[in-house]
């Protein structure tokens, strides 16, 4: 989406993000709170405010209570990314017991791509890690440290893959 395609916030925000109370949105563990440190992204592609960030966590509660908070705002965001598929179920559930229609009403997306994700019945779109690419530096940083002494720094970069199922769809604006 390029900057002057954006709707201001006051008529609709385009979306907003579910954030761990200690974490990145990425998971990885920060020193500044959830939401400060999930808005970093934010402010960094100039997007400000348009991105309201609703404080979360890890758990199917933690969604629900942001799906509370999303009920209750006005105008409702028309797309969620939440801190991983936990959340994104308990935000979900919270939608449909309320009579929103996902993904009609307001798309979701969770990360991580747990097994559950996948079911037919769930079918949330999410975020998908390449957890080998991921690992397979970790552990040879590790054997390095340990046999080798190796102390320098290497920053590995896994690209994450947006995997779309059933819980996203055009905006209904």
């Amino acid at each position: 989406m390029t900057r002057a395609s954006r709707k201001p916030w006051s008529t609709a925000p385009a979306s907003a993000t579910v954030a761990s109370p200690t974490s990145t949105a990425a998971g990885a563990p920060s020193q500044l709170s959830g939401a400060a440190a999930t808005s970093a992204p934010c402010v960094a592609h100039e997007l400000g405010d348009q991105v309201p960030i609703i404080q979360g966590g890890r758990t199917e509660s933690s969604g629900a209570r942001a799906a509370q908070a999303v009920l209750r705002s006005d105008p409702r965001p028309t797309a969620v990314l939440t801190f991983n598929d936990r959340c994104a179920m308990g935000f979900i559930d919270t939608l449909v017991r309320a009579g929103v229609d996902i993904p009609g009403t307001i798309s979701v997306v969770g990360y991580d791509d747990s097994p559950i994700a996948r079911l037919a019945h769930i079918d949330l779109t999410t975020v998908s890690q390449n957890t080998h690419e991921l690992t397979e530096p970790a552990v040879t940083a590790v054997i390095e440290r340990l046999d080798n002494a190796r102390t320098d720094h290497r920053e590995v970069v896994v690209p994450p893959r947006l995997v779309v199922r059933g819980t996203t769809g055009p905006s209904p604006n």
